[in-house]
């Protein structure tokens, strides 16, 4: 019997040890007394409880780097950039263990803000979360424009008064900034069984990094192409201009020039048959003049045809 009490509790360690060797890191060490082996089981379960935390910290940052990897590819997919923040949003509240989110971007150019995506957001808050142009800007914009902002946790002015069923947690506020320009932030709504941590914020905080230079670069796109669609019309209204006045030009020449010398040419006919017949010696003269008319004539009429 003693050799039983004395062994029980090696072999009971010895089989959590097993245990944790196979995967099974919920497996714990029993203490059976305080003692050298009862200490000994204490210091086993805390390993454990390390080990375990480490592991979950491990494959949490995985996630958030599959995350930040999903991300480039969507960037690397030319993905219309409400799509792209809808997919960020997503993956990131997966990968957090949250549920709702929201994204606001700025306008650098006009300063004024608009909802560009938001996930999982239930309806009795979606009021809320709208940004109305002429309301005014809650604490994150505030901060973000005065150049303030960290990635941080914090209760939410627009939610503050919401008559909701849902409790209202504090979310998270990640700034996106790149190219020393403020596009905007992003918003995770925290649950309260939802612990996080100081890796957590320096992980979303790389992720806002990530995040706002897939904004900036789509930003330059649609400044380009709104360049380059301002330099099309203005080349379009250049070509019309020309085309107008080519065809003033014309009209100019076949209803002017080309009207006086028609009628220079008819009054040279009639002068010939009044002069030739009193001075024969002028009718040669007068043949020519009248030819080379025929000719200008001619050259204005294919001049303001072409």
């Amino acid at each position: 019997f003693l050799t039983f009490v004395l062994t029980r509790p090696i072999l009971a360690l010895r089989k959590m040890a097993q245990a944790v060797v196979d995967g099974n890191l919920d497996a714990r060490a029993d203490v059976w007394a305080k003692d050298e082996i009862g200490e000994l089981a204490i210091a086993v379960n805390i390993m454990t409880d390390h080990l375990l935390a480490t592991q979950e910290d491990m494959a949490r940052v995985n996630r958030i780097l599959d995350t930040i990897n999903q991300i480039a590819l969507a960037a690397d997919q030319q993905m219309e950039i409400h799509d792209a923040l809808y997919k960020v949003l997503e993956n990131i509240l997966s990968v957090m263990g949250l549920a709702t989110g929201w994204i606001y971007l700025r306008d650098p150019e006009r300063q004024v803000f608009h909802l560009a995506s938001w996930y999982g957001v239930p309806e009795e808050l979606e009021q809320y979360i709208l940004h109305q142009p002429d309301a005014p800007l809650c604490s994150c914009q505030n901060e973000l424009v005065a150049g303030d902002l960290q990635t941080n946790e914090r209760k939410c002015d627009r939610l503050d008064h919401c008559r909701s069923t849902i409790p209202i947690h504090p979310h998270i506020t990640i700034p996106l900034i790149a190219r020393d320009q403020e596009f905007g932030v992003i918003n995770l709504l925290h649950d309260a069984d939802v612990n996080i941590r100081p890796s957590d914020m320096e992980l979303l905080s790389s992720v806002g990094t990530q995040v706002a230079e897939i904004v900036s670069n789509a930003w330059l796109r649609l400044k380009l192409a709104e360049k380059e669609a301002a330099r099309q019309v203005l080349l379009e209204s250049l070509v019309q201009a020309q085309e107008e006045e080519r065809k003033r030009l014309a009209r100019e020449l076949h209803d002017g020039a080309g009207q006086m010398l028609t009628s220079l040419l008819v009054r040279l006919k009639t002068l010939e048959k009044k002069v030739v017949s009193l001075q024969p010696e002028f009718k040669s003269d007068l043949e020519n003049m009248q030819e080379n008319v025929s000719q200008t004539i001619e050259q204005v009429r294919e001049l303001s045809y072409r």
